[in-house]
């Protein structure tokens, strides 16, 4: 018996071309088998081979290649065998995938009575595109001295737990 998990997971990458990868988890519905959800952490898969990932048209190394995905981004489908069907079109090898590691929420307070930048990415060089006053409460990811929220990026030496 064939066993058909369908994978709810994110597509994280701006500007890709060819395929569209957006949408709702497709399950498969050709031949017998048994729809499981997939419980991984964040919900899915993401490409974990360094020089990325090929989006092939078929399930199968014989199939034209007709996208590329670069490591580290998130895909959703329905996983058949060693493939993944991913929304929008196409199959991407199972074996260039990993499940996320799971991040840990961080939740702290704008410590600086000056408030504090939200930038669009982790580091002093990129554009402000809001601003945090004192007191206000941030929740988001910790990547290195930055914090990754919502809105934008906020350097953690302006935070207090």
């Amino acid at each position: 018996m064939r066993k058909t998990i369908v994978a709810s997971l994110l597509v994280a990458v701006v500007g890709l071309s060819g395929v569209g990868l957006a949408g709702a988890a497709q399950a498969s519905d050709s031949g017998p088998g048994v729809q499981t959800p997939v419980t991984a952490a964040r919900g899915g898969f993401s490409v974990s081979s360094k020089g990325g990932a090929p989006v092939k048209s078929g399930p199968g190394k014989a199939y034209d290649t007709i996208d590329w995905l670069p490591f580290g981004t998130r895909v959703t489908g329905t996983i058949s065998g060693n493939w993944v069907n991913i929304d929008g079109g196409g199959f991407v090898y199972l074996g260039r995938l990993q499940k996320p590691r799971p991040t840990r929420a961080y939740s702290a307070y704008v410590a600086d009575p000056a408030g504090a930048p939200l930038r669009s990415g982790p580091g002093k060089g990129y554009p402000v595109v809001g601003r945090l006053d004192f007191g206000d409460k941030v929740i988001g990811t910790p990547q290195g001295k930055w914090l990754k929220t919502l809105d934008g990026y906020v350097l953690r030496a302006k935070l207090s737990s």
